[in-house]
Order: structure tokens, then C-alpha cells, then sequence
């Protein structure tokens, strides 16, 4: 298997904006919702009236108006309001998926999402796991036309033999929040440089 094509046996992409070709194929169920599709690829939907859910609509809230400049006056019902109408579409466009997805889940920092989605996450402690981070390293700095550049991390910024450096710029974006502008981005390419299915999807050496 050639170096990159770890992207696509990683299956990158299958959980963010990329890919809405086959909306009414993502479960067995009858329910073809927004919010079904959803609740199938790990996301937990905002209810209205959970009240462990308070904080998050608060944040929703706010992030949402500073997106969309013209609902500067809206208030918690006029949000809840929107995803109760998102999730229950089942003719589902991309605008619809991406804004449902941001304002109406659980937020997830990358490292949580990563986990929801069963990515095994390497130890970013110092001195652990220095084997499988300097391999991942050495592939790092190999680039390719199909190279998931982490974060702003260039294949050339690479220093050192033991990992450090990939290392630690997967420690800065594990801690990644869910409203972070690069979102998708960082998830895709912290599954490639950031996991042990990422080592293990490296050709052997």
C-alpha cells in the first residue's frame, strides 16, 4: 500500500463534510432523518428539555449568532426551534448536515471525537509510545500528493529522530475544541498522525 494511501483505508472524511451522496444508505432503519443519520455516525443530538444540555445550548446560542450576523437578537427557543426543524429532515442538503451538526450536538473536543468514533489515540506523554511516533514521523516527512498536513505543521517542520515534534503537535490538536474554525480538517488528519490505527496503516518499513 503506497504511504498515503492510509487517507483512504482510514476511511477519512466519513465523518465530516465530504461525502453526501449517500444520505439514505447510512442505516438499516426506517428512520431517515437528519437526526437518525446523526445519532448513526456518533453524534449526540441537543434536546430541548435535557437539562445536562443547558450549557451547551448556551454555547450554541452564542456561537451560532456570531456565525450568522443577521439572528444577532435570537434567543435559546428560536435555536431549539431551527434543530427540531434540521432533525427532522430526511431530504437532507449539506447546509443542513454541516449547520445541524455544529449548533445542534454535544460539542466534542477532537480527542472526545475521536473516541466516539473508536480511534485509539497514542500516548502523547513524554517519552511514551517513542517507536510508534517516530515511524509516524518519518511518514510524516515523506509528504505525497495525498498528505493530511496536521494542523500547520509542514512535512518539513519535522526535527529530531523520536517523534517529539509530531508528538506534540498532536498533543495541541487532540485538545482541539469543537468549535475550532479547522475542525474537520484536524479530525481527518489526527486520525492519519495522532492514532494507532493511524501506525498501523503504515506500510511496513
Amino acid at each position: 500500500m503506497s504511504k498515503f494511501a492510509i487517507t483512504s483505508a482510514l476511511g477519512l472524511g466519513a465523518a465530516s463534510a465530504g461525502g453526501f451522496g449517500a444520505y439514505h444508505f447510512y442505516s438499516k432503519s426506517d428512520d431517515k432523518s437528519l437526526r437518525a443519520k446523526l445519532i448513526s455516525e456518533k453524534y449526540a443530538p441537543l434536546e430541548a428539555e435535557n437539562k445536562d444540555h443547558k450549557t451547551h445550548w448556551t454555547t450554541s446560542l452564542e456561537k451560532y449568532k456570531t456565525k450568522h450576523t443577521d439572528s444577532k437578537q435570537w434567543n435559546e427557543s428560536q435555536l431549539k426551534n431551527l434543530c427540531n426543524d434540521l432533525f427532522k429532515k430526511e431530504d437532507i442538503k449539506t447546509d443542513d448536515y454541516n449547520e445541524a451538526r455544529k449548533y445542534c450536538v454535544v460539542p466534542r473536543s477532537i480527542l472526545e471525537r475521536l473516541k466516539d468514533l473508536d480511534f485509539a489515540t497514542l500516548d502523547t506523554g513524554e517519552g511514551k509510545e517513542t517507536t510508534k511516533w517516530t515511524q509516524l514521523s518519518e511518514g510524516y516527512k515523506k509528504g505525497g500528493t495525498s498528505f493530511k498536513k496536521l494542523n500547520n505543521l509542514e512535512n518539513t517542520g519535522i526535527t529530531g529522530s523520536n517523534g517529539d515534534t509530531l508528538r506534540g503537535k498532536c498533543d495541541e490538536v487532540l485538545k482541539k475544541d469543537h468549535w475550532d474554525d479547522n475542525y474537520d480538517a484536524l479530525l481527518d488528519s489526527s486520525k492519519v498522525w495522532c492514532t494507532e490505527q493511524g501506525f498501523k496503516s503504515l506500510p511496513p518499513q
